[in-house]
């Protein structure tokens, strides 16, 4: 139902943008035939909005406030020794419900959508200051530079791709910021 819920209320900013408010009082009866359930509270949606918004700040909290956390690519997993989610879990015993229940790579790119500033992939991507009406009107410009793709290949210091990594890392960060 989370999973449904992000999909539901990233279709609504598609629709609207990004700086028009949610309709609490319209989406809940809308998203309750849709998932054919109907809430025991008139604010459970905005309530669970609300406690998802916690989930991912802390999500991104743990998985990009430090760096060399084990991190498994191909799941989108945390995999940190157990030393580390113990230290986690002592600064935030909320942590202990994320290691025991790790968000699915389609929530975490749901949460990116609905939570993150910028949606930067898909067919129907909108930024804050876009008008959802001008989709066909974006075009997209290749921003690599030809002295940053030359400097990855030259293999500096460490990584077979240490400088794209870092450059990718700090881009992400930059993205999460604003």
């Amino acid at each position: 139902m989370v999973l449904e819920l992000c999909r539901f209320l990233n279709k609504y900013i598609t629709k609207h943008g990004r700086t028009s408010p949610f309709k609490w009082v319209t989406l809940q009866p809308e998203f309750e035939k849709v998932i054919n359930h109907k809430f025991a509270s008139d604010k459970a949606m905005k309530n669970k909005y609300d406690s998802m918004r916690k989930e991912y700040n802390l999500w991104k909290s743990l998985k990009n406030g430090e760096t060399g956390l084990g991190w498994n690519e191909s799941t989108k997993q945390l995999n940190c020794s157990e030393e580390w989610w113990k230290r986690k879990i002592q600064e935030n015993p909320k942590v202990l419900a994320i290691q025991n229940n790790q968000p699915s790579i389609q929530l975490q790119e749901e949460w990116d959508q609905l939570f993150g500033d910028v949606v930067a992939s898909g067919e129907n991507c909108v930024a804050p200051s876009m008008d959802p009406t001008t989709f066909n009107e974006v075009h997209v410009e290749n921003l690599e530079d030809e002295n940053v793709e030359n400097l990855e290949d030259d293999n500096v210091e460490g990584g077979n791709n240490f400088f794209g990594d870092f450059l990718n890392e700090v881009s992400q960060h930059m993205i999460h910021q604003h």
